[in-house]
């Protein structure tokens, strides 16, 4: 079921080209961000409220979903062609959710985990995502983000270095936000993945 809400209308200018669709719909890129692994590295227990934010045509939202079969799973982007492609091709424990505005619209303390993938440069305002997401989150809840290495990139694909925010960057920004017990994912090719924890 759709849900249209808020969220960051002018937090992303750099929205996605949907006439290029296939390429977030390329198989390659579980050999770059394998889904198993970035599970294991979340290290969650018996979720119940998941979010993918930024989920495009929910490619990784279709596979983290596996892994958490009675969880709740909110499949959030702002462009509306994303929205129509999701609730097409989710399964029935996952809802696309069109973000406008300013806020995350979810209730305080209520979400286990929410990843960001391959996003979070394209942010206008990252403290404002931060402290949204920070809100959500259940005490112990945990933020994944993932996004292509700035330092030491191993693939030419993705966006240009100059668009790209140092792994430092993110883990400062992580940690001045609030969170804590922040861990980095070194396994993944061309990407750098951040795990940060909200205190109790």
């Amino acid at each position: 079921m759709l849900s249209e809400c808020i969220l960051f209308n002018n937090m992303n200018k750099k929205v996605f080209n949907t006439d290029k669709l296939h390429k977030l719909n390329d198989p390659v890129r579980l050999n770059w961000l394998p889904p198993r692994e970035i599970w294991t590295f979340l290290n969650l227990k018996n979720p119940k409220v998941l979010v993918d934010f930024g989920a495009g045509t929910g490619f990784f939202t279709s596979r983290m979903a596996v892994f958490a079969p009675e969880a709740d799973i909110h499949a959030m982007d702002i462009q509306p062609e994303m929205i129509d492609y999701l609730q097409e091709h989710m399964p029935d424990t996952v809802s696309p959710m069109l973000l406008r505005g300013n806020t995350i619209p979810l209730a305080d303390n209520s979400v286990d985990a929410l990843w960001n993938i391959a996003v979070y440069h394209e942010l206008e305002d990252r403290d404002i995502f931060l402290a949204e997401v920070f809100r959500i989150l259940k005490p112990d809840g945990k933020l994944l983000i993932i996004d292509w290495e700035k330092e030491e990139p191993v693939l030419d694909a993705g966006p240009p270095l100059k668009n790209r925010i140092s792994g430092k960057k993110i883990i400062e920004e992580v940690r001045d936000s609030g969170f804590r017990e922040i861990r980095t994912m070194v396994t993944l090719n061309s990407h750098i993945g951040i795990c940060g924890t909200k205190p109790q």
